[in-house]
């Protein structure tokens, strides 16, 4: 099988933004709440997380992102959100 990669979720960013065009757009939606990686299969995303899984992209908008849930620990709490991104026109 494949080799266990805790940064596994970066990497695939990095190469769906390689696979866009400049200003190619992507919907994501991902679990937030507080951060939270469970072995290799259970990932949320919040303050700690989620600005590395957005590196390299523009966040043009969203629907269902509350912030103020990224403190709540609570499984049951976790949200969904959609989020639209884009690739920059720049990309480094």
């Amino acid at each position: 099988g494949d080799p266990v990669d805790p940064d596994g979720d970066l990497v695939a960013m990095r190469h769906l933004r390689g696979m866009l065009r400049p200003g190619g757009l992507l919907l994501l939606a991902v679990p937030m709440g507080a951060d939270l990686l469970r072995w290799n299969m259970h990932r949320v995303y919040g303050p700690a997380r989620l600005p590395l899984l957005l590196e390299g992209w523009d966040v043009v908008g969203s629907q269902g992102l509350d912030p103020e849930r990224f403190q709540d620990s609570d499984i049951i709490a976790h949200v969904q959100p959609v989020l639209l991104l884009q690739r920059p026109e720049e990309v480094d």
